[in-house]
């Protein structure tokens, strides 16, 4: 298993991505205290360099602080260039026409992942500081597992894309490591992506045979003085039980990343080198996690990690 720490990006580091004020999608402009607002108005705060988005809940509002004064705004959370970088997959995601692309300036950067995407295809690049690109693969988003079995299918059944999970592994020496790009494609379409994610991951211990995956279902059903139920779907996520092989010698050096981790949504991927399961990808946090060490040189690691919706 590996777990990548996610790095921080900043309104300093974020090069290039999708507009800050986008009308088509947010419909906000920028927060002026000078600025009457009525209801249902949406404005970005702080100006210039907000990420947050808020909407106006009375008439006359003017000169009331929308990160303070509740009763005047209320909050909406991240405007469409920040969403993929919140905490949220499914609940908050960024979309554009075509293409998202996104250049992080953070030198030696080894994984990036992607969740909640509906593209074609993502291209990831490694660029030096004259933007010129040192690494660069593309990845196609469908799998080739899901193509149709028959003739039929080939015609009239829908086409399967691939689940909307990417984590790719940048291999490239980190001397030249200025930025990373990201491109998500889908032409003539919306390209939606719920998170991004760059780090270094750290590798933990061999995931053993049968890890449990378990779907947390929070929709909401609701029976009537008839009897009659009713569904209301809401989000779901994943609940991973597993455990690892870990190497006597590394035991500490485990203990204490998960305690640097603790509380912090990090990228979770249990698969060995003879698997290819996105559903053993996660965006989440572990709950808990124990060490057994029966000697002989190996030691077990239990572990619970929750996805975050």
């Amino acid at each position: 298993m590996e777990i990548t720490k996610p790095i921080e990006v900043t309104e300093s580091s974020l090069t290039s991505s999708i507009d800050r004020i986008d009308s088509g999608v947010d419909g906000a402009t920028d927060y002026s205290s000078a600025t009457t607002y009525a209801e249902g108005d949406k404005v970005i705060y702080p100006a210039t360099t907000g990420t947050d988005l808020y909407e106006s809940l009375q008439d006359s509002n003017t000169n009331h602080d929308p990160s303070t004064e509740t009763s005047w705004w209320l909050p909406l959370g991240k405007v469409n260039r920040w969403r993929m970088f919140d905490d949220f997959v499914s609940g908050s995601v960024s979309t554009a026409a075509d293409e998202i692309e996104v250049t992080v300036s953070q030198p030696s950067v080894a994984v990036v992942a992607l969740f909640g995407i509906v593209a074609d295809q993502v291209v990831v690049s490694h660029l030096d500081s004259g933007g010129t690109a040192h690494y660069e693969k593309t990845y196609q988003l469908y799998n080739s597992a899901d193509l149709p079995a028959t003739w039929y299918d080939f015609y009239f059944a829908p086409f399967v894309e691939r689940s909307t999970t990417l984590i790719a592994k940048l291999n490239y020496p980190t001397l030249y490591g200025e930025s990373v790009k990201v491109e998500m494609q889908k032409t003539g379409s919306t390209v939606t992506c719920g998170k991004v994610i760059i780090g270094y991951a750290t590798d933990i211990g061999i995931t053993q045979w049968a890890p449990k995956i378990q779907a947390m279902d929070f929709s909401k059903y609701q029976t009537d003085s008839f009897g009659r139920t009713t569904v209301t779907q809401g989000a779901v996520t994943k609940l991973i039980q597993a455990q690892l092989w870990v190497s006597d010698l590394l035991i500490d050096a485990v203990v204490s990343k998960l305690e640097e981790i603790r509380g912090i949504v990090c990228v979770f991927d249990l698969n060995t080198s003879h698997s290819d399961i996105d559903s053993l990808r996660l965006n989440g946090y572990y709950r808990d996690a124990y060490v057994v060490m029966p000697g002989k040189n190996q030691s077990l690691l239990s572990i619970e990690i929750m996805g975050v919706i």
